[in-house]
């Protein structure tokens, strides 16, 4: 009753109602034999992964060692379960270590984060010839928030590669809901991780085919939140990081870009703050565009093409009034 009244708390999305069924199915599960009776170490497991899930949901970060905790016990109690028996009891497991990372992520501790990661990672390799559906998707979800954790550490090309083989995985998924935000999830930290190379020295001339590869993964994102309505700060990041390729690798495309995003019927064109943060990216674009003019203003080609890309600079700030 305790775990059913939990879960009907988070559907609801009371985080605290929830916590507190939880944590008194633990107390309640704790006194059974699970040590010794796999089917209480996989209810107790249940009952602590739930509890953990909450904790990071509340939004708190004084509490995520707390969730660390959660994830901590609920893998314990999985070690009590014959992972042979069901393939929920590995996905169950690989679902804790990957909660584990976020966790650590989140706490800022990549190392911890890292290594749940790998062992969720392992896991799943040793799976490879029994794999499930429900195990494939959680590998997306296992490399979209490792690559999240490779960005907030600065670490862009591991980042890069891990988001990619997500992305492509998740092609496979259709377009239910959930499928849906995870997908734009992944395509910003693409985008988010594109842009970090690009502030590194020598970026623009390393990422190579990577532009392109960047820019279809925000037009994909843009026709996924076009389908589904679906808007949260994932979509407004895309934008950002999107807008970011854009003016540095190409600059003709950032006003066309910003207005299918901001104007009209497209699906921020009611968020001012964005709106106004995007033309102070197009007045930059326009005086990185005249100082390469005036560093050489004899050079008719250059310049003519120079001039177009200013024009549409200029074509695009016109949209975002």
């Amino acid at each position: 009753r305790r775990m059913v009244a939990g879960l009907e708390a988070m559907a609801r999305k009371e985080w605290s109602r929830a916590l507190g069924h939880f944590e008194n199915a633990v107390i309640l599960r704790e006194r059974l034999p699970w040590r010794s009776d796999p089917e209480s170490a996989w209810m107790l497991a249940a009952a602590w992964i739930n509890r953990g899930d909450v904790l990071q949901r509340l939004g708190q970060p004084e509490l995520l060692p707390e969730a660390v905790l959660s994830f901590d016990r609920c893998i314990e109690a999985m070690g009590h379960v014959p992972l042979e028996r069901n393939p929920a009891f590995v996905e169950r497991l690989v679902l804790a270590w990957i909660s584990q990372g976020v966790a650590h992520s989140d706490l800022g501790e990549t190392g911890g984060a890292t290594e749940a990661f790998s062992e969720a990672e392992k896991i799943i390799r040793g799976k490879e010839e029994e794999m499930t559906a429900e195990l494939r998707f959680l590998e997306a979800m296992l490399r979209t928030n490792r690559a999240k954790c490779f960005t907030a550490a600065s670490r862009p090309l591991e980042a890069w590669e891990d988001i990619r083989l997500a992305i492509r995985i998740l092609r496979n998924f259709g377009t239910s809901p959930a499928v849906v935000t995870a997908a734009i999830k992944a395509r910003c930290i693409q985008c988010r991780a594109l842009a970090l190379l690009l502030e590194e020295p020598g970026g623009s001339e390393r990422v190579g085919d990577w532009i392109a590869e960047a820019t279809d993964s925000v037009e994909e994102a843009l026709a996924l939140v076009r389908f589904s309505g679906h808007q949260d700060e994932w979509v407004a990041d895309l934008v950002r990081y999107g807008a970011r390729i854009y003016q540095v690798c190409q600059p003709h495309f950032l006003g066309e870009f910003l207005a299918e995003w901001l104007t009209g019927n497209g699906p921020l064109a009611d968020h001012p703050a964005l709106k106004e943060e995007m033309r102070n990216s197009l007045l930059l674009a326009q005086v990185e565009v005249e100082r390469k003019v005036l560093l050489v203003p004899h050079d008719t080609e250059f310049v003519e093409a120079q001039t177009k890309v200013l024009k549409s600079l200029q074509a695009g700030m016109l949209a975002l009034r």
